[in-house]
């Protein structure tokens, strides 16, 4: 079973890590890159300025953007949607602490949950 946990952090710059546990495979740590780089891709469509947390603005939806779609990866058009990423980063990314936080899949899935029904 794949979990996904997403790490914001504020030291010294913002940066967010998404750790992968895979059973048998282990861990995978990576930095969620915010221009493409050559596995984890992202094209920023909201903002160009990076990932923010913690307050309601564009780069807090570009980090909406990316765990979603990191969570959902590709064929749910019912997720992956303007207004899905605009709802997920005002109900959810804006209030995360601003220093930094923690959330899993788990996390992002119940929200989605309760937003398709």
């Amino acid at each position: 079973m794949i979990q996904m946990r997403f790490i914001g952090e504020r030291r010294p710059v913002a940066r967010i890590t998404m750790i992968v546990t895979d059973g048998d495979r282990g861990v995978k740590r990576q930095t969620m890159p915010f221009v493409a780089s050559s596995k984890v891709r992202h094209e920023p469509v909201y903002s160009r300025l990076g990932f923010d947390w913690g307050e309601d603005n564009a780069s807090t939806v570009e980090l909406a953007r990316a765990i979603l779609r990191r969570v959902y990866p590709g064929g749910y058009t019912h997720v992956l949607n303007d207004a899905m990423y605009k709802r997920f980063a005002a109900e959810v990314v804006a209030k995360l602490p601003r220093d930094a936080f923690e959330m899993t899949d788990a996390t992002v899935q119940a929200w989605v949950g309760g937003q398709v029904r």
